[in-house]
């Protein structure tokens, strides 16, 4: 299924989600849009940018200049 990806603003600004592989590769920019305060919800179907779906693994997503932290992608 889909994995939801959740940001808390306490201030408006912008979301930009990357999804990297663990090679650091660009997978897929998720968003990049400006949004208000309060808490942002976003979906990641498991597809790369070109829409393609992608291997079984481990990903990264790094979300606004935060840490990045690992998801598990199972099929």
């Amino acid at each position: 299924g889909p994995t939801w990806i959740e940001i808390a603003r306490s201030l408006p600004g912008r979301n930009r989600i990357d999804i990297l592989s663990v090679a650091g590769r660009m997978v897929r920019r998720l968003v990049d849009e400006p949004a208000g305060s309060g808490t942002h919800r976003y979906q990641w179907t498991g597809e790369d940018e070109a829409g393609n779906r992608v291997a079984p693994g481990i990903y990264f997503v790094r979300a606004d200049g935060m840490a990045a932290r690992s998801i598990v992608r199972l099929r």
